[in-house]
């Protein structure tokens, strides 16, 4: 995966880049959700893998990369929301 500034910036060829769409995967391996537009900080698009899911039996992060162990992983999803004031 390249990272967002390489997608923001013209290289050295004067090519240009552009976004067709923008997701946020607020939940690691579960599906994310599709955004008009997100705040971008230093380390990437805010909200993007804040959370994990952890297995309660060995203290691992479930990952969709284990598809035996977790097979329904894609099957959920999550939603970042913003803080409640």
């Amino acid at each position: 995966m390249k990272p967002l500034s390489w997608f923001l910036r013209c290289d050295q060829g004067h090519r240009t880049r552009s976004i067709v769409s923008l997701w946020r995967y607020p939940v690691k391996s579960m599906m994310g959700e599709k955004l008009n537009a997100a705040e971008v900080g230093e380390h990437g698009v805010l909200g993007d893998r804040v959370y994990a899911v952890l297995d309660g039996a060995d203290g691992k992060v479930a990952s969709a990369k284990s598809p035996r162990k977790w097979p329904q992983m894609f099957e959920c999803g999550g939603r970042a929301e913003p803080p409640r004031t």
